[in-house]
């Protein structure tokens, strides 16, 4: 029987802390369980930086990654890319990161988990973007950061 739900599953993350900290565990855990990421960021300067960090960020944990400007990204378990970019395949990834910067003005033909990331300013805002985007019937999860790398549920 269908419900009604769409295919799309959205977890929208509210932040505290740094983006970049963040992604680096997550995609971690994600490279781990081997699902193909896809990390969507809002301009070029934004994916610089994020993939200086992932190179940088610990010397002992070795997270394999590349942006589109690299010529052979076909295989890579993580890719970063940015709205200034050529448009990818989605349907290759199992999720799809979008960074707190990225403008997203609807979801198009995505039936992938996507993990949405927003800078908390108040908990009447997240209860707000749940409500709306389940109105439209998708599957929403909401989480706001209590502390270092811990999450409540809302």
């Amino acid at each position: 029987m269908n419900s009604g739900c769409r295919d799309l599953e959205i977890n929208l993350y509210y932040i505290k802390t740094d983006f970049k900290d963040l992604v680096f565990k997550l995609c971690n855990q994600l490279y781990l369980k081997k699902l193909k990421t896809l990390i969507k960021l809002a301009n070029n300067l934004e994916l610089d930086c994020l993939d200086k960090f992932l190179w940088i960020h610990k010397k002992n944990v070795f997270l394999p990654h590349l942006t589109v400007r690299d010529t052979s990204f076909g295989n890579n378990p993580i890719l970063l890319t940015s709205n200034e970019n050529v448009s990818i395949d989605i349907e290759k990834f199992d999720i799809i990161i979008y960074s707190p910067d990225v403008y997203i003005k609807k979801f198009e033909n995505i039936k992938k988990k996507i993990f949405l990331f927003s800078y908390f300013t108040n908990d009447g805002n997240c209860e707000k973007n749940k409500i709306s985007l389940s109105s439209l019937k998708y599957k929403v999860k909401t989480f706001i950061e209590t502390n270092d790398y811990k999450w409540k549920q809302i």
